[in-house]
């Protein structure tokens, strides 16, 4: 494992372990609580692993996923764009003639 990446296992065991703590202590434990430890330990994960394969090489299958998660955002804005180019507004209704 590299420097940076060991440097990134370390600073978000941290930030569990605090979160972990202030969590068990304020005795607010929920679901919320367990699907937020879930998804830290899950970054936590993804961006060492990411970050070793930046440092140290040889990561061909990751370089073509991190692809797909840079082209897929440009293309939803694009569709977006489109869409509210195209998008057509709705008629306004006429307003009541007024009797005087």
């Amino acid at each position: 494992m590299s420097p940076q990446a060991l440097t990134i296992v370390i600073v978000y065991a941290i930030i569990i372990i605090i979160g972990l703590v202030g969590t068990i202590m304020s005795k607010k434990l929920n679901a919320f609580s367990v699907i937020g430890f879930i998804m830290s330990v899950g970054m936590a994960a993804l961006l060492t692993y990411d970050t070793n394969c930046l440092s140290v090489g040889n990561c061909g299958i990751w370089s073509w996923i991190r692809t797909g998660f840079y082209i897929f955002m440009p293309v939803v804005m694009i569709l977006l764009f489109i869409f509210a180019i195209f998008k057509k507004e709705p008629e306004a209704e006429p307003e009541p003639e007024k009797y005087s």
